[in-house]
Parts: structure tokens; C-alpha cells; sequence
């Protein structure tokens, strides 16, 4: 039922004290696994009516990517020119803080990487067109790179490192070099983007960049565009520890990023941070749940609810990272708020949304000496 474009398991006895697991909405088979409790609810008691909420976040973003894409197909380059100066200018958001400047060039990043390689170069032409047309244009050739990006990882493939065969590392590698080719270009442009700094930082993992002039590229970005959330999204992307980052490392940066003052709404970072890192099926496994990391995360959630508070989508990712950090207190108000409404691009499914439905149904006393043990392995 989950579907990503930014990119389960069953679950255990109920009765089972040892552990009790509870899936979350992520691409891989995950789980949020918290220590057992004895559940004393009642299942036909505690189960809420679900309303299925289809024409949910994730549906308007995609609806957007996919308006973007046909106007480009359809060669409306001055349509295309002004949608994007507006949100420029204008910083609009979706309800779930999204900047509808960054749903934009996901439209690019977001193309069916499963497309044959016909359909790629055909998109990839309406876009060299578009730079052909407007070559004072910034925001073509922003696109141009991200397309290449994409282009790029679906040479590479979705698998370990030592599954991808040289002929597949060198074309991989000659895609992206065209994307920086593209973003030099955009560079060198009186005009300037944001997005800029988000798709360089985003090339920066695919290419390897070092270290050192990755952190100095994040560096420029927040000097010159604190605002743009996705550079935050990215470092701490490229900080797990799967890619350049220590155990820990992208929570430490997280933690840093929001007690800034000089970066605008920094107590939202962290929060904005797992929305984007659960989307591509990476928090769960990733956050240690200490209890510094689980204060401030926290901390960041209430922060970004209060400034979006009609967000189903923050709602449920809150919702899943108070199971993570067994927050009994927090699940049941963030319950309330969903009241029922059932996200399927949160939500593994209607039986785990029960699930935790159930477990915060559960007696008091015994979630209060889940917590404790959890605190005691969690410290």
C-alpha cells in the first residue's frame, strides 16, 4: 500500500512479552520494535473505524510533479519559467511544509526510474530543448542535472555496491558528470535558485565527493540559502552511515542544525529530517532512540506541528517515531489528531495502523514500566 517517489513484516503475538513490533510506512521491510508489554485491551474494543484518505500529501505532491512533467513534454517553457519564479519568490508550501520550489525539480528527479531508455531520452531531449530555448534560464538547467541524476542511478541499479558491474559504475559516472556539467552552467547565470545548492549537495553522493568539500559546500548553501530545507534533508542523507557518516553522526548534525539562530524555524530541522528519511524507508533503522536524540526530535515535531497543523502526514510520522521512541503519551495525542484517518502513504497498513491503536489502548501501568525498561536500554 505504500508508495514513495522520494524515496512489512507481520507482526508478532500480541501476547508476546519479549517484544512487540510495530511496522512502520517505509519502502523496505522494517519495523519500529519497542520492548514488550503484557497488551490488556480488548481488540474489537480498542479498533477505530478507518477513513481512507487517498487524495492524501503524497497524492498532491505527485500531482504536482506530474503537472510539471507534461508541461514540460509539452514544451510550455514559459509556463514553466513563471510556476517557478513564483515559488521562488513566494516560498509557498504544501501543508506538510514541503516548498512547492523542491516538489518542483522533483518532478525531474521523480520520472519512473523503470522507464526504458527511449522514454529517458525523450524526456531528457524536452528538457535540453527547454535549455536551447531560455539559455539564460537557471531553472532548465537545474532540471537538466536533476534528470541526469536520476538518469544516472538507474544505470547503477538498486543493489549493493558489489553488485554493479563496471560497464554500470562508468555509465552511472558519466551521467552525473553531465548533471555537474549542467549545474556549472547554472552557476555561472546572473539568475540564481536555491534548488542550486540541493541538487549539488544531492550529486555530491553518487560522485563521492570528499568529505571536506562536501562540508564546505553545506557550509556556502546555509550561508546563502538557510531556508531551503533540503539541504538539511541531504546532509543527513549523506551522513548515515551507510554512505559517509559515523553511527549517530546525522542525529549529532540534526540535533546542531536545530538549535541554530541564525537558520529560519531551526527546531523544525530535525523533525522536517525524519519525514524525509522515513519516505525512503531509513529511519527506523537508523535513529538510536537515545533519550538526547528522542528530547529533541520531540522537541522539533511539536515545533513543525504548530507551525503545520493540518498535516495528516506529519501527524502519522509523529505518530510512528513516538512508537520508535516509546512515547505512549505522545502516540495517543498524536491518535487523536489522526482521529481515524488512515494515510496509506504513512501507514504500512490498516492492520498496523491497529496495531498501535491497540498497544495505546493498553494499561497504563504496564506502558509505564515499558518505559522505564526502554529508558534503562536506551539511555
Amino acid at each position: 500500500m505504500i508508495k514513495r517517489s522520494w524515496h512489512s513484516c507481520p507482526l508478532g503475538q500480541c501476547w508476546v512479552v519479549t517484544a512487540l513490533a510495530i511496522a512502520t510506512a517505509t519502502s523496505g521491510c522494517e519495523k519500529l520494535s519497542i520492548p514488550g508489554i503484557h497488551i490488556t485491551s480488548n481488540k474489537q474494543q480498542t479498533e477505530v473505524p478507518l477513513q481512507i484518505i487517498s487524495k492524501n500529501e503524497h497524492a498532491e505532491r505527485e500531482a504536482l510533479e506530474a503537472e510539471i512533467r507534461d508541461l514540460v513534454q509539452k514544451a510550455e517553457y514559459e509556463q514553466l519559467e513563471n510556476r517557478a519564479d513564483a515559488y521562488r519568490s513566494g516560498k509557498a508550501r504544501l501543508t506538510n511544509s514541503n516548498l512547492k520550489l523542491r516538489v518542483f525539480y522533483s518532478a525531474f528527479l521523480d520520472f519512473p526510474v523503470d522507464s526504458d531508455d527511449e522514454h529517458w531520452t525523450q524526456f531528457i531531449q524536452c528538457i535540453e530543448n527547454w535549455v536551447g530555448k531560455k539559455p539564460e534560464s537557471v531553472t532548465a538547467r537545474i532540471a537538466l542535472a536533476q534528470a541526469y541524476r536520476r538518469y544516472a542511478w538507474k544505470a547503477r541499479g538498486g543493489g549493493w555496491a558489489t553488485t554493479v558491474t563496471p560497464e554500470r559504475y562508468r555509465l552511472m559516472q558519466q551521467r552525473l558528470a553531465v548533471a555537474w556539467r549542467a549545474l556549472n552552467e547554472a552557476k555561472r547565470l546572473p539568475q540564481k535558485c536555491p534548488a542550486w545548492y540541493g541538487a549539488a549537495l544531492s550529486l555530491g553522493l553518487g560522485t563521492e565527493m570528499p568529505r571536506k568539500d562536501y562540508d564546505n559546500l553545506f557550509a556556502e548553501a546555509v550561508t546563502n540559502v538557510a531556508d531551503y530545507d533540503a539541504i538539511y534533508d541531504y546532509t543527513a542523507y549523506y551522513l548515515l552511515p551507510r554512505w559517509y557518516g559515523r553511527p549517530g553522526e546525522w542525529e549529532s548534525f540534526a540535533r546542531t542544525m536545530m538549535q541554530r539562530n541564525d537558520i529560519p524555524d531551526a527546531k523544525e530541522i530535525f523533525a522536517k529530517i525524519v519525514l524525509y528519511l522515513n519516505s525512503m524507508g531509513f529511519f527506523d533503522s537508523e535513529f538510536s532512540s537515545s533519550h538526547q536524540s528522542s528530547a529533541l526530535l520531540k522537541e522539533s515535531f511539536l515545533a513543525l506541528q504548530k507551525h503545520y497543523p493540518h498535516s495528516l502526514e506529519i501527524n502519522s510520522v509523529f505518530c510512528l517515531a513516538s512508537v520508535k521512541m516509546y512515547d505512549y503519551r505522545q502516540i495517543r495525542e498524536q491518535l487523536k489528531l489522526i482521529g481515524g484517518r488512515f494515510d496509506p502513504s504513512c501507514w504500512q497498513s490498516p492492520e498496523k495502523f491497529q496495531e498501535v491503536v491497540r498497544f495505546a489502548a493498553s494499561n497504563d501501568a504496564a506502558l509505564e514500566r515499558g518505559y522505564k525498561d526502554f529508558l534503562m536500554r536506551h539511555p
